[in-house]
Protein backbone atom coordinates (compact mmCIF):
# COMPACT_ATOMS: atom_id res chain seq x y z
CA UNK A 1 0.00 0.00 0.00
CA UNK A 2 1.56 3.63 -0.83
CA UNK A 3 2.34 5.87 1.86
CA UNK A 4 2.20 9.69 1.80
CA UNK A 5 6.47 9.23 2.87
CA UNK A 6 7.33 6.46 0.21
CA UNK A 7 5.79 7.49 -3.05
CA UNK A 8 4.87 10.94 -4.65
CA UNK A 9 1.25 11.85 -3.35
CA UNK A 10 -1.46 13.85 -4.38
CA UNK A 11 0.07 16.88 -2.48
CA UNK A 12 3.37 16.58 -3.89
CA UNK A 13 2.17 16.94 -7.17
CA UNK A 14 -0.05 20.10 -6.11
CA UNK A 15 2.78 21.61 -4.64
CA UNK A 16 5.28 20.83 -7.90
CA UNK A 17 2.37 23.45 -10.08
CA UNK A 18 3.61 26.60 -9.02
CA UNK A 19 6.96 26.58 -6.92
CA UNK A 20 7.23 29.25 -3.91
CA UNK A 21 9.62 29.94 -1.25
CA UNK A 22 7.18 29.03 1.48
CA UNK A 23 6.04 26.02 -0.20
CA UNK A 24 9.77 24.64 -0.79
CA UNK A 25 10.42 25.08 2.57
CA UNK A 26 7.32 23.58 3.65
CA UNK A 27 8.12 20.78 1.03
CA UNK A 28 11.57 20.12 2.37
CA UNK A 29 10.71 20.23 5.74
CA UNK A 30 7.97 18.38 5.52
CA UNK A 31 9.89 15.21 5.27
CA UNK A 32 12.16 15.62 7.20
CA UNK A 33 10.81 13.15 9.52
CA UNK A 34 14.06 13.13 12.54
CA UNK A 35 13.72 16.81 12.78
CA UNK A 36 10.49 17.27 13.42
CA UNK A 37 10.90 20.11 15.30
CA UNK A 38 12.46 22.01 12.37
CA UNK A 39 9.13 22.42 10.66
CA UNK A 40 7.25 23.16 13.58
CA UNK A 41 9.30 25.97 15.00
CA UNK A 42 9.84 27.33 11.25
CA UNK A 43 6.38 27.21 10.78
CA UNK A 44 5.36 28.32 14.00
CA UNK A 45 7.30 31.21 13.96
CA UNK A 46 5.85 32.21 10.90
CA UNK A 47 2.29 31.72 11.65
CA UNK A 48 2.53 34.46 14.84
CA UNK A 49 4.94 36.64 12.94
CA UNK A 50 2.15 36.51 10.37
CA UNK A 51 -0.94 36.69 12.67
CA UNK A 52 -2.82 33.39 10.74
CA UNK A 53 -3.94 31.56 13.81
CA UNK A 54 -7.76 31.92 12.35
CA UNK A 55 -6.58 30.84 9.26
CA UNK A 56 -5.31 27.52 10.86
CA UNK A 57 -8.83 27.48 12.97
CA UNK A 58 -10.64 27.57 9.87
CA UNK A 59 -8.49 25.84 6.98
CA UNK A 60 -10.72 26.07 3.85
CA UNK A 61 -11.24 23.06 1.35
CA UNK A 62 -11.67 24.65 -1.82
CA UNK A 63 -8.79 25.46 -4.44
CA UNK A 64 -10.50 28.33 -6.05
CA UNK A 65 -9.71 30.70 -3.29
CA UNK A 66 -7.20 32.80 -5.25
CA UNK A 67 -6.25 35.16 -2.20
CA UNK A 68 -5.42 31.74 0.00
CA UNK A 69 -2.21 31.96 1.73
CA UNK A 70 0.36 29.68 0.60
CA UNK A 71 1.31 27.89 3.80
CA UNK A 72 -2.61 27.13 4.75
CA UNK A 73 -2.40 25.86 1.08
CA UNK A 74 0.30 23.64 1.94
CA UNK A 75 -1.64 22.47 5.15
CA UNK A 76 -4.67 21.78 3.46
CA UNK A 77 -3.40 19.76 0.65
CA UNK A 78 -1.47 17.97 3.35
CA UNK A 79 -4.74 17.13 5.67
CA UNK A 80 -6.78 16.67 2.35
CA UNK A 81 -4.76 13.99 1.38
CA UNK A 82 -4.56 12.16 4.32
CA UNK A 83 -8.19 11.72 5.46
CA UNK A 84 -9.29 10.87 1.41
CA UNK A 85 -9.66 7.41 2.16
CA UNK A 86 -12.29 7.72 4.97
CA UNK A 87 -13.92 9.98 2.34
CA UNK A 88 -14.19 7.46 -0.37
CA UNK A 89 -15.37 4.93 2.39
CA UNK A 90 -17.82 7.00 3.28
CA UNK A 91 -19.03 7.93 0.12
CA UNK A 92 -19.01 4.09 -1.24
CA UNK A 93 -21.29 3.52 1.98
CA UNK A 94 -23.77 5.77 0.96
CA UNK A 95 -24.04 4.83 -2.53
CA UNK A 96 -24.87 1.54 -1.01
CA UNK A 97 -27.61 2.57 1.09
CA UNK A 98 -28.86 4.78 -2.34
CA UNK A 99 -28.72 1.43 -4.26
CA UNK A 100 -31.51 0.01 -1.73
CA UNK A 101 -33.70 3.05 -1.42
CA UNK A 102 -33.87 3.06 -5.30
CA UNK A 103 -34.39 -1.10 -5.03
CA UNK A 104 -37.23 -0.02 -3.10
CA UNK A 105 -38.76 2.69 -4.96
CA UNK A 106 -38.61 0.67 -8.30
CA UNK A 107 -42.24 -0.78 -8.18
CA UNK A 108 -45.29 0.09 -6.91
CA UNK A 109 -48.82 -2.05 -6.62
CA UNK A 110 -52.21 0.27 -7.48
CA UNK A 111 -54.49 0.47 -4.40
CA UNK A 112 -56.95 -1.37 -6.35
CA UNK A 113 -54.70 -4.13 -6.47
CA UNK A 114 -53.08 -3.79 -2.95
CA UNK A 115 -56.24 -4.14 -1.52
CA UNK A 116 -57.16 -7.50 -2.71
CA UNK A 117 -53.94 -8.99 -2.10
CA UNK A 118 -54.71 -11.64 0.68
CA UNK A 119 -53.64 -10.98 4.31
CA UNK A 120 -51.70 -14.24 4.44
CA UNK A 121 -49.31 -13.04 1.73
CA UNK A 122 -48.08 -10.72 4.63
CA UNK A 123 -47.61 -7.84 1.54
CA UNK A 124 -45.45 -4.79 2.89
CA UNK A 125 -47.03 -1.46 1.84
CA UNK A 126 -44.52 1.07 -0.32
CA UNK A 127 -45.06 3.97 2.34
CA UNK A 128 -43.64 1.48 5.09
CA UNK A 129 -40.61 0.41 3.25
CA UNK A 130 -40.21 4.26 3.02
CA UNK A 131 -39.88 4.36 6.61
CA UNK A 132 -37.73 1.01 6.90
CA UNK A 133 -35.54 3.45 4.43
CA UNK A 134 -35.62 5.99 6.70
CA UNK A 135 -34.37 4.02 9.68
CA UNK A 136 -31.95 2.49 7.41
CA UNK A 137 -30.25 5.87 6.37
CA UNK A 138 -29.98 6.80 10.50
CA UNK A 139 -27.72 3.42 10.20
CA UNK A 140 -25.92 4.28 7.77
CA UNK A 141 -25.27 7.88 8.98
CA UNK A 142 -24.44 6.67 12.42
CA UNK A 143 -21.94 4.00 10.46
CA UNK A 144 -20.46 7.05 8.22
CA UNK A 145 -19.51 8.88 12.00
CA UNK A 146 -18.40 5.72 13.03
CA UNK A 147 -16.31 5.41 10.98
CA UNK A 148 -14.53 8.74 10.89
CA UNK A 149 -14.06 8.48 14.55
CA UNK A 150 -12.51 5.40 14.77
CA UNK A 151 -10.38 5.99 11.38
CA UNK A 152 -9.14 9.06 12.68
CA UNK A 153 -6.15 7.23 15.11
CA UNK A 154 -4.80 5.97 12.16
CA UNK A 155 -4.73 8.78 10.11
CA UNK A 156 -3.03 10.67 12.43
CA UNK A 157 -0.39 8.16 12.75
CA UNK A 158 0.39 7.67 9.27
CA UNK A 159 0.82 11.44 8.90
CA UNK A 160 4.77 12.84 9.42
CA UNK A 161 6.11 13.91 12.63
CA UNK A 162 6.85 16.97 11.53
CA UNK A 163 3.25 18.12 10.86
CA UNK A 164 1.84 16.70 13.84
CA UNK A 165 4.71 17.98 16.08
CA UNK A 166 3.48 21.73 14.44
CA UNK A 167 -0.05 20.95 14.96
CA UNK A 168 0.98 20.14 18.85
CA UNK A 169 2.94 23.54 19.25
CA UNK A 170 0.27 25.64 17.32
CA UNK A 171 -2.34 24.02 19.85
CA UNK A 172 -0.47 25.79 22.90
CA UNK A 173 -0.74 28.89 20.76
CA UNK A 174 -4.04 28.82 20.38
CA UNK A 175 -6.21 26.94 22.97
CA UNK A 176 -6.88 29.90 24.89
CA UNK A 177 -8.76 31.90 22.75
CA UNK A 178 -10.92 28.73 20.54
CA UNK A 179 -12.57 26.83 23.53
CA UNK A 180 -13.63 24.09 21.10
CA UNK A 181 -10.17 22.77 21.29
CA UNK A 182 -11.05 21.63 24.51
CA UNK A 183 -13.24 19.21 23.42
CA UNK A 184 -10.98 17.92 20.38
CA UNK A 185 -7.46 18.37 19.67
CA UNK A 186 -6.48 20.96 16.70
CA UNK A 187 -4.78 18.25 14.40
CA UNK A 188 -8.77 16.33 15.20
CA UNK A 189 -10.56 19.64 15.04
CA UNK A 190 -8.97 20.48 11.56
CA UNK A 191 -8.90 16.81 9.70
CA UNK A 192 -12.57 16.88 10.79
CA UNK A 193 -13.57 20.22 9.62
CA UNK A 194 -11.96 19.10 6.25
CA UNK A 195 -13.72 16.04 5.92
CA UNK A 196 -17.13 18.45 6.37
CA UNK A 197 -15.84 20.86 3.76
CA UNK A 198 -15.13 17.97 1.37
CA UNK A 199 -19.06 16.96 1.73
CA UNK A 200 -20.39 20.35 1.51
CA UNK A 201 -18.30 20.76 -1.81
CA UNK A 202 -19.61 18.07 -4.17
CA UNK A 203 -17.03 19.18 -6.92
CA UNK A 204 -14.20 18.24 -4.15
CA UNK A 205 -15.55 15.21 -3.43
CA UNK A 206 -16.41 14.27 -7.37
CA UNK A 207 -12.24 14.92 -7.74
CA UNK A 208 -11.21 13.01 -5.02
CA UNK A 209 -13.80 9.87 -5.12
CA UNK A 210 -15.15 10.16 -8.88
CA UNK A 211 -18.42 10.05 -7.37
CA UNK A 212 -21.33 12.43 -8.80
CA UNK A 213 -23.81 13.13 -6.03
CA UNK A 214 -27.39 13.18 -6.43
CA UNK A 215 -29.66 15.99 -4.15
CA UNK A 216 -30.21 13.38 -1.85
CA UNK A 217 -27.01 11.77 -1.48
CA UNK A 218 -25.75 15.54 -0.69
CA UNK A 219 -28.75 16.19 2.03
CA UNK A 220 -27.08 12.71 3.62
CA UNK A 221 -23.57 14.09 3.67
CA UNK A 222 -25.25 17.15 5.37
CA UNK A 223 -26.02 15.90 8.46
CA UNK A 224 -23.26 13.52 8.87
CA UNK A 225 -21.53 17.55 8.79
CA UNK A 226 -23.78 18.31 11.40
CA UNK A 227 -22.84 15.36 13.62
CA UNK A 228 -19.44 15.74 13.27
CA UNK A 229 -19.53 19.18 14.26
CA UNK A 230 -22.13 18.28 17.14
CA UNK A 231 -20.16 15.82 18.26
CA UNK A 232 -16.70 18.49 18.17
CA UNK A 233 -18.91 21.22 20.15
CA UNK A 234 -19.01 23.50 16.98
CA UNK A 235 -21.54 25.67 16.64
CA UNK A 236 -23.23 25.46 13.48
Amino acid sequence: ERTFQEQPSDTDNNLNQESSLIETIFKVLYHCNFSPQTFGNVFVNYMEEEQLWDFLYNIPVSTCMESELEVIRCLRLALTDAVKDIVQQIIFVMSSGRKCETNFNKHSVPDCLRESIPKEWNYIPQETKRKESSKGFTRLAAQAVSIVISKLPTVIACLPPPIKYFFFLSERKMSKNFVELKKASLLVWNLIVIICRIFEDGNTVELLTGASLDRGSKEKLDLICVCLESIMGKQT
